[in-house]
């Protein structure tokens, strides 16, 4: 993946996809569910945030970790949480 995003046209392209691609799967026309086993950080988490309804293991963790690297959920990520969870609790959630 690294040496497929070896500029930052590249990185905006990959974020534009996979921000469509997400939207897309938020806007199927039937219920969609993502299953969580073990972790889903950065990325993983950002996926999480698109289907309807979400299933974890007692252990899963979720992370959103861009925060941690000083950067912001590219993919659309954050603005679903907050559609999902409500402005505080999303805020809450991104700073962990």
């Amino acid at each position: 993946l690294a040496s497929m995003l070896d500029s930052a046209e590249a990185g905006l392209v990959m974020c534009d996809l996979m921000t469509s691609s997400l939207d897309r799967l938020r806007s199927l026309p039937l219920v969609s569910v993502a299953a969580i086993e073990g972790s889903a950080m950065g990325g993983g988490a950002e996926l999480l945030t698109a289907p309807d309804w979400r299933v974890c293991c007692f252990d899963a963790t979720v992370q959103f970790v861009q925060t941690r690297m000083g950067v912001s959920a590219g993919w659309g990520g954050a603005q679903r949480l907050r559609q999902i969870v409500g402005h505080q609790t999303a805020l809450r959630l991104l700073a962990c």
